[in-house]
């Protein structure tokens, strides 16, 4: 008995270590999966905005990003549920597409500004989905990674958000990135 006390005692620190850090690495992805979700739904908006200009101003040779997708879609992967990234996947991969809509511009302004605006609506869907992910409460998304069950937002279901499309505007892409953008500067410490 001598000796069991001291290994149980041991066994037990170890699980215990064990579990302390099985729960920070989970906190560690929720901070990372926020993090990323907020540097795709930038490349949205940006994308977003300059789609818009484009039609306004009938330029076409606007170049879309996809950088932020391709680095952080897989840290995106685990804390949406499954038919949201995918739709959100066909939307960045279709980008070629609206680059061919913004191309025909000139020559065909009627049909590539509809299929733009299209896509722009698309895009304002997905920004608007990560915006609300963003704001949910971190220990809701704790328990989406626990529990290897993403989990939609309040207000949100399969079908999407509640909102009307075409609504968003380039005016409200820009007011919505220079909200976020004070929101950063004033949660960002002094010194």
């Amino acid at each position: 008995m001598d000796t069991a006390l001291p290994a149980i005692f041991g066994l037990a620190g170890v699980l215990v270590g064990a579990l302390l850090t099985g729960l920070l690495d989970l906190s560690r992805q929720v901070l990372v999966f926020r993090a990323a979700a907020r540097v795709i739904r930038y490349e949205i908006e940006d994308n977003a905005a300059k789609c818009i200009v484009a039609v306004e101003r009938r330029r076409s040779h606007i170049a879309l990003l996809d950088d932020a997708w391709r680095m952080h879609r897989l840290q995106l992967a685990p804390l949406i549920p499954q038919e949201v990234y995918r739709n959100m996947a066909l939307t960045y991969t279709s980008l070629f597409i609206v680059g061919e809509w913004l191309r025909r511009l000139p020559a065909d302004f009627d049909q590539a500004s509809r299929e733009i605006k299209e896509a722009v609506d698309e895009m304002a869907h997905h920004s608007r989905f990560l915006s609300r992910v963003e704001r949910r409460s971190r220990a809701a998304q704790f328990l989406d990674a626990l529990l290897a069950r993403p989990t939609y937002p309040r207000g949100v279901t399969h079908t999407g958000l509640k909102w009307t499309p075409g609504e968003w505007t380039a005016a409200e892409a820009s007011a919505e990135a220079t909200d976020d953008a004070t929101e950063h500067t004033s949660q960002t410490p002094a010194g």
